[in-house]
């Protein structure tokens, strides 16, 4: 019998096409034919999962865990993703796991351990390990009792782990070429204090801690992109020493209360310590806490960004944000707004009137000097341009003395088969078009 023609393709590339399914799809394969027995176990990368917190699921996945690897032991793997709802029942299935990894030396290792009680000890054997390249670590406990030797990884992910000091101070002293370090929802530490010249990048989630009205001090003196997440719920961030930084993203987690005084509270502090980057990205949910901010008369410091970007809803709650950011960067060059559609629970929990009267009256105190970019660009639950925006928009234009150019993502809006959405969008460009311009240079351009 002839082979087909699927078959009759190199290993390498039906492994490749296997690694686009999950491992229990690719591990059905097997029964296909001979050719297929045991193409999946050449996967350089193993990824398992198991959503369900229920008992007998996990225990099913944990033994599929065990077999798999049995199979693929001394293969060239690349990388172990497992990712399950963890119990301390499991504390001796995820050990041997864990010296799997060490064993065939895999280089990219992530043990998500989502669990609501146990936390995993890391085992003292997995602190020396010069194979790793990627560690991604939730729900565990790290303690290493003696040095961290992790010469090769650059990237490192923490989530739900506790910690202190001396623990933060030996993983840095362990990683020479460590480039990206995340933390989120972790607890413990005082202050956050990172002397490694190699860390490029710090990315803050909320930092959970029993005494939320303390502030978490961070010193990075040497990194160049920052992220950080604030949160009703957690610890206020006091950024003492970050004077390399060129690259911020702040953004809030509103879920509960944007209008939280607490959380505005915990706003105001990074925008006071970001002056002197250039080039800062504000998220949706800062982008609503600092609207409130500015209708209620607080003003941000004068800065020095370069590069503006805001992701921003299609209304009140993001307008104010946007001037006020451009009111109080008088060297900006580029400005990048990302629509997003408006969020209806914010009806019920966000008073928007007196954005509404502050936008009636408002304009730029002075010109924008340098201004020579702006971008907007529309997500698919967005509306069309509203009349608010465009006031903005307007602005821009009589206010930008040196702008080159406006582009308008028009998307989905431009081949929108309804007609009163095509007779919007034309009238809108219309409007654009016909706003007076400071800037004899200045295009506005629809792709």
């Amino acid at each position: 019998m002839s082979i087909d023609r699927l078959s009759a393709l190199p290993d390498s590339l039906l492994i490749r096409i296997l690694s686009f399914l999950d491992m229990k799809e690719s591990g059905m394969t097997c029964v296909l034919s001979k050719r297929w027995q045991f193409l999946w176990t050449g996967l350089p990368r193993l990824k398992f999962y198991e959503g369900s917190s229920q008992t007998d699921k996990i225990r099913k996945m944990v033994a599929w865990v065990h077999r798999t690897l049995v199979i693929c032991s001394g293969h060239n793997l690349e990388m172990i993703k497992i990712d399950f709802v963890y119990d301390k029942c499991f504390a001796s299935d995820v050990n041997v796991w864990v010296d799997f990894t060490l064993k065939n030396k895999v280089k990219d290792v992530a043990s998500l351990l989502n669990s609501r009680k146990d936390l995993y000890p890391l085992p003292q054997m997995m602190y020396s390990n010069s194979s790793l390249t990627r560690l991604s670590v939730e729900g565990c406990i790290i303690s290493p009792k003696r040095t961290v030797e992790w010469g090769s990884l650059t990237t490192l992910y923490l989530d739900k782990v506790v910690l202190n000091e001396h623990v933060v101070e030996k993983i840095l002293s362990g990683c020479p070429v460590l480039y990206y370090l995340e933390f989120n929802a972790c607890t413990g530490l005082s202050s956050l204090k990172i002397d490694c010249q190699s860390l490029h990048e710090l990315k803050i989630g909320y930092w959970k801690d029993e005494n939320c009205e303390t502030s978490l001090e961070i010193s990075a003196p040497y990194i160049h992109t920052l992220q950080i997440s604030l949160h009703p719920r957690g610890r206020r961030l006091r950024l003492t020493n970050v004077s390399s930084l060129v690259r911020a993203n702040i953004d809030c987690e509103v879920d509960f209360d944007p209008g939280s005084v607490k959380l505005i509270s915990c706003t105001k502090e990074p925008f006071n310590d970001l002056q002197h980057v250039k080039e800062l990205e504000v998220g949706y949910g800062c982008l609503e806490v600092l609207s409130m901010l500015v209708v209620k008369g607080w003003r941000l410091p004068y800065s020095r960004r370069r590069r503006l970007t805001v992701h921003a809803s299609n209304d009140e709650h993001s307008i104010p944000g946007i001037l006020c950011l451009l009111e109080y960067s008088p060297y900006l060059e580029t400005m990048v707004i990302l629509l997003y559609g408006f969020r209806e629970y914010y009806e019920d929990c966000v008073d928007i009137s007196p954005a509404a009267s502050y936008l009636k009256k408002v304009d730029l105190q002075r010109d924008l000097l340098h201004l020579k970019t702006v971008n907007i660009t529309s997500s698919q639950d967005s509306d069309l341009p509203s009349e608010l925006l465009l006031t903005l928009l307007q602005l821009v234009l009589k206010r930008a003395r040196v702008l080159e150019k406006m582009v308008i993502d028009t998307g989905k809006f431009a081949t929108s088969s309804s007609a009163n959405v095509a007779s919007n969008y034309i009238r809108i460009a219309r409007m654009l078009l016909s706003y007076p311009r400071s800037s004899p240079k200045a295009v506005v351009l629809f792709h």
